[in-house]
C-alpha cells in the first residue's frame, strides 16, 4: 500500500517525528478498532495537532491511537499513515 503513504512522512523524516510526538506527550486516544490505513477516526474525542515544517507535511494532522502515531487526512478524518 505505497501509495496510500503519498504526501506522507518520508522515512527518513519517521524517526524525528516520532520524537516529536513522544517530547510534546501527545495524549493516545483509545480505540476498539485496529489502526490502518483508511480507518475513519471520529470527529470527537480525538484532538489533531499540526505536523512540523521540518517534517515536510503539512496537509495533514497526526494524533496517536492506541500508542501508533498516525497521519490523518483532516477533511475526512481518515488514517493516511501509521507510523512505528
Amino acid at each position: 500500500m505505497a501509495g496510500a503513504e503519498v504526501g506522507g512522512i518520508a522515512e527518513d523524516h519517521r524517526t524525528r517525528f516520532h520524537h516529536y510526538a513522544v517530547e510534546e506527550r501527545v495524549p493516545s486516544y483509545s480505540c476498539d478498532r485496529e489502526v490502518v490505513i483508511g480507518a475513519e477516526l471520529p470527529t470527537a474525542g480525538v484532538r489533531y495537532y499540526e505536523v512540523p515544517v521540518e517534517n515536510g507535511v503539512t496537509e495533514y494532522r497526526c494524533t496517536v491511537v492506541n500508542d501508533q502515531t498516525v497521519l490523518v487526512d483532516p477533511r475526512t478524518h481518515r488514517v493516511v499513515q501509521v507510523l512505528e
